[in-house]
């Protein structure tokens, strides 16, 4: 094995000492717990995969264009700003750009989000990151008709809306007007986080979403049955937000002492609560679940993953870059269960740490 390419596992699975560390925030494969391997188990789950080329980590030069849009639904970010404003005049400078940021090691996902879409630049991103930056007009314009032929789905559709209409009202020069620049920042007081408390005091008397033209953004999935989610949206979608999950616990509810758990979680903020709710009758698996962070779809009966999930994101419909190492090593352990291997932790247990 090439020590320099030690995968995931290897690093989870604490082998010198004899136990499993316990979770990372460098990837995505979580192991809860810690638990002895036995060295049958250990030859399976120490395989070299190398990580160095674009091609080991599954990512293809040109990417499905529902994929980007899948992935722009977890990980893009529409940015729009009004900075130097004049307190007399009302006018300011408009800033407008797309972005998506990640952790260094994925940056040839953000090149092939370039090549595919021929626009946009990448830049460093503090100590690890690396960030796809889009922010000229006539690159925007490119990036909207993509998101016009291949629509967003989450709630983050309604922050693209909001972003493609202040680019068209630049685009007419409106914004150059107190009623334009006015609509402008409405327009912003829908994105994300909403207005900074300095275009609050400038701005005190926003227009309300329907004189926008936007009302109906907030799309009812009961009323709309008929959504169809393409796979490769899914499998971007996955590759931006998706966890793959190994819970190793002591339990003694059975003789060898321990309980194996797989589980694959999607997290969102709570405002996509409907459509987890969607994804679990359209996939015809999985629930949701409410936390104080968001909601989660989750994943975690073993036939579900085993026949259903796994093979979608098999071959045709892949999650890429680091993610697809994580599906390879759960891919791993849903195996190891398949052929009852983890039951050989019974003859090589020596506790949790």
């Amino acid at each position: 094995m090439d020590v320099k390419n030690l995968n995931l596992l290897t690093f989870y699975f604490d082998l010198d000492s004899g136990g499993i560390s316990s979770s990372s925030n460098h990837n995505n494969i979580l192991l809860q717990s810690c638990v002895s391997l036995p060295h049958q188990l250990n030859d399976l789950l120490t395989r070299s995969y190398h990580t160095e080329s674009l091609s080991s980590l599954h990512i293809p030069l040109e990417l499905n264009p529902w994929f980007i849009t899948g992935f722009t639904d977890g990980e893009g970010s529409f940015s729009l700003s009004v900075r130097d404003i004049d307190k007399d005049t009302k006018k300011g400078r408009v800033l407008y750009v797309f972005s998506i940021i990640l952790h260094e090691k994925d940056d040839g996902i953000l090149r092939s989000i370039q090549s595919t879409l021929g626009i946009g630049k990448i830049y460093a991103h503090g100590k690890q990151g690396v960030q796809f930056r889009v922010e000229s007009k006539k690159e925007l314009l490119i990036l909207i008709e993509h998101f016009d032929k291949y629509p967003l789905i989450t709630k983050k559709s309604k922050d693209f809306v909001c972003f493609k209409q202040a680019i068209f009202l630049v685009k007419n020069k409106e914004h150059l007007t107190k009623q334009g620049l006015l609509k402008l920042v409405s327009l912003k007081a829908l994105m994300g986080k909403g207005l900074t408390n300095e275009l609050k005091a400038a701005f005190p008397d926003i227009l309300p979403a329907n004189e926008l033209g936007i009302s109906d953004l907030t799309l009812s999935l009961a009323k709309a049955p008929d959504l169809i989610i393409d796979p490769c949206w899914l499998a971007g979608f996955i590759s931006a937000e998706g966890c793959f999950i190994i819970g190793i616990y002591k339990s003694t509810s059975v003789k060898i002492g321990y309980q194996v758990q797989l589980k694959f979680v999607l997290t969102q903020h709570l405002r996509d609560k409907e459509l987890f709710e969607y994804f679990v009758k359209y996939l015809g698996y999985g629930y949701t679940a409410v936390n104080r962070e968001g909601v989660d779809f989750i994943v975690t009966k073993y036939s579900d993953l085993k026949d259903k999930l796994l093979p979608l994101l098999h071959l045709q419909h892949p999650v890429v870059g680091y993610k697809y190492l994580d599906y390879l090593y759960f891919t791993e352990a849903v195996e190891i269960m398949q052929k009852k291997l983890h039951f050989f932790f019974k003859k090589n247990w020596r506790g949790f740490k």
